[in-house]
């Protein structure tokens, strides 16, 4: 007779293979959802405080069109006067060296293009 209660069966976490018994399959479950949702809860703190901070930077910062092709990069004019990433972060920096402040605008662009 085969006796299907002390099957156990592999069981990966953390890039490691275990095996395990099919009755704590559960607990393993839950414990692998609580270290995502963990992982999960720190992006998502980043991403609020990125957004956060983006309100508090100048309006002129905020409402920058950023070039995402190189063609753009070539002629800004035919891109809304884009700029590059690296371009933008100095010009942040360049804000903050002149005394930039915190400042929370959530005004809407009276010129939308």
């Amino acid at each position: 007779m085969h006796d299907d209660t002390k099957r156990a069966t592999p069981v990966v976490v953390h890039g490691k293979t275990t095996f395990s018994d099919t009755r704590n399959k559960n607990s393993e479950s839950r414990e692998i959802f609580r270290i995502y949702e963990d992982k999960g809860k720190r992006i998502l703190e980043a991403a609020m405080l990125v957004v956060i901070w983006s309100f508090s930077i100048d309006v002129k910062l905020r409402r920058v069109h950023f070039c995402f092709t190189e063609a753009c990069e070539a002629n800004l004019s035919r891109c809304y006067d884009c700029v590059t990433f690296g371009e933008w972060i100095d010009m942040v920096k360049e804000y903050y060296k002149n005394g930039g402040r915190v400042f929370f605008d959530f005004s809407i662009d009276p010129n939308p293009q």
